[in-house]
């Protein structure tokens, strides 16, 4: 089985697939203070002891230093506990293959990274004020109020979206651990 993992961009998910990339199992959750709870109840559910997981993988960030903490957290114990590399991608890699246009991603504060043909900036989010060919289908609500007056429903993950995340990570070189790429760098 390959285990996945994106605690970066809400919503959240952790994901099964068989070895010939089935989706198997998927749980998605919205309130980020809970991914310890929600990647444990799926652990519960999903990986049993006599579970055998053959790859590891997580979004890596930009992301909030907890998020970013459990899915460490995590992908490092299922490192050791199954001798496995960690495969890892940036969310803006991921979002730029399964939508076509220029979006945000959220940040902290005032600021939101805007992604335009692949490449990342951090800007303020009122530089985007009445912009309409800009997607802030990434960003919660409360971010999307500072740029529209309606915000739009937070994109919905389809199971094509988390396979191109399988797909990505695949693609790239594992690590030993898995590095999180924070928002803002944590306090040192």
């Amino acid at each position: 089985m390959k285990f996945i993992l994106n605690t970066t961009i809400t919503p959240h998910f952790c994901a099964l697939f068989s070895e010939q990339n089935e989706l198997m199992q998927i749980r998605m959750w919205e309130q980020n203070k809970k991914d310890g709870d929600e990647v444990f109840a799926f652990f519960a559910d999903y990986i049993k002891d006599d579970t055998t997981l053959t790859f590891l993988g997580g979004v890596a960030g930009p992301g909030g230093f907890s998020s970013l903490r459990v899915a460490s957290g995590v992908l490092t114990a299922c490192s050791i506990k199954y001798n496995l590399p960690i495969h890892s991608v940036l969310a803006e890699t991921w979002l730029a293959e399964i939508t076509d246009t220029d979006f945000l991603m959220p940040s902290f504060g005032k600021n939101v990274w805007f992604v335009h043909n692949g490449t990342k900036t951090l800007q303020s989010v009122f530089d985007f004020k009445g912009v309409d060919s800009v997607d802030v289908r990434f960003l919660q609500p409360k971010q999307q109020q500072k740029i529209m007056a309606e915000p739009q429903p937070l994109y919905r993950f389809s199971s094509s979206d988390v396979l191109q995340l399988l797909l990505l990570l695949e693609a790239n070189q594992p690590q030993a651990v898995f590095v999180p790429a924070y928002a803002v760098p944590p306090v040192s």
